[in-house]
């Protein structure tokens, strides 16, 4: 399926169309963004989003694009909504023991993308961040759980040469899964979307998932034993559920392109992405435009069955995350200048 993106848009266009028709106003709810809250939550490009432990912080990737030039992260208090820049930051804190990578990228370079938080065997509390600045990598950082939390560089993992980040998830031995595709270059409209996932086992290299070819692999989680990875294919409006071992496959189609994808608090998967016609979503992306406000949404799916329990219209242009947060749902954005935020959970399984 190698081409350019005018020649994938002319073949997929008729499969976007039927799957955006099946949406009715019994499966679908609207719903605004809340603004009943006084404090404005104020970050460029918060793409991705990550709950910590506990759930009064959250860790915000601000992706580069549009006005903003530099990426950083944030960690917002969920109670105050106070924002403190963890990353890049002058108290910064860089490990001694460094693997993979023994330098840290120039800090005006790093470019967040995905990002994912995991709590290993024996209690520390790592960050993966996906990186677009300087290398194509992996930035690995471990977190201090104090009264504001911190973080501390620990290396990095650098992708196989020739491919570009995009989704992070790790299950709970340690195994790295990562979506990949070729190098995307942001000046251009027409891009090769082929992709895979990747995996790497602490202390191995880098290995592809079988049966994970597909078109933009972007957002991705793994299943709570580690059998099986969900990844959303952003320019075909689809979902793969592989399995890990085997590469058994199937694939569901969405009704929106999905971007990241996330577990809810009731073990449903949240995939939030654009109903809007890719060429639409690429032409604002790449542009210098501060804001894009093309049409999205969040699905909430059940990972048993694969059926799609709710599709949740969203008043936040780009949206690509959406995260439960106590009794409010949490949306990012790869275009923007706030963080939405919906006041009720996130997954609607329980009502």
């Amino acid at each position: 399926m190698h081409g350019s993106f005018v020649v994938m848009l002319s073949r997929i266009a008729p499969l976007l169309a039927c799957v955006f028709a099946l949406i009715g106003p019994t499966s679908c709810a609207s719903l605004d963004i809340e603004n009943a809250r006084s404090n404005t939550i104020s970050i460029a490009n918060a793409e991705d989003l990550a709950l910590l432990e506990g759930g009064r912080w959250i860790i915000a990737s601000s992706m580069t694009g549009g006005a903003t030039r530099s990426g950083a992260l944030y960690a917002i208090d969920t109670e105050t909504e106070d924002l403190h820049l963890l990353y890049p930051s002058g108290v910064s804190k860089v490990t001694e023991n460094a693997t993979d990578c023994f330098t840290e990228i120039a800090k005006q370079d790093f470019a967040p993308h995905g990002i994912t938080i995991h709590v290993t065997a024996t209690g520390e509390t790592q960050l993966f961040v996906v990186n677009h600045g300087g290398r194509e990598s992996i930035e690995l950082f471990s977190i201090t759980l104090e009264e504001i939390p911190s973080l501390s560089w620990t290396g990095c993992i650098e992708y196989p040469e020739g491919s570009s980040g995009n989704g992070v998830a790790v299950s709970d031995d340690g195994t790295i899964y990562a979506a990949r595709t070729s190098l995307f270059d942001s000046s251009k409209t027409e891009q090769d979307f082929l992709g895979d996932v990747v995996f790497r086992r602490p202390g191995e290299n880098w290995k592809t998932v079988p049966n994970s070819e597909m078109m933009g692999p972007n957002g991705i989680v793994v299943s709570p034993g580690g059998e099986q990875i969900f990844v959303n294919a952003w320019p075909i409006g689809t979902l793969a559920v592989i399995n890990t071992e085997s590469g058994q496959r199937k694939d569901i189609d969405l009704p929106l392109l999905p971007d990241n994808i996330k577990w809810s608090d009731q073990g449903t998967l949240l995939v939030t992405g654009h109903r809007a016609p890719m060429e639409e979503v690429m032409s604002c992306y790449i542009s210098p435009e501060p804001v894009c406000e093309n049409a999205s949404a969040y699905a909430e799916i059940d990972p048993q069955n694969l059926e799609i329990i709710e599709v949740t219209d969203v008043d936040l242009g780009l949206a690509t995350t959406a995260i439960d947060v106590g009794q409010s749902c949490w949306l990012g954005t790869a275009r923007g200048s706030t963080i939405g935020r919906l006041p009720h959970s996130c997954s609607r399984a329980i009502e």
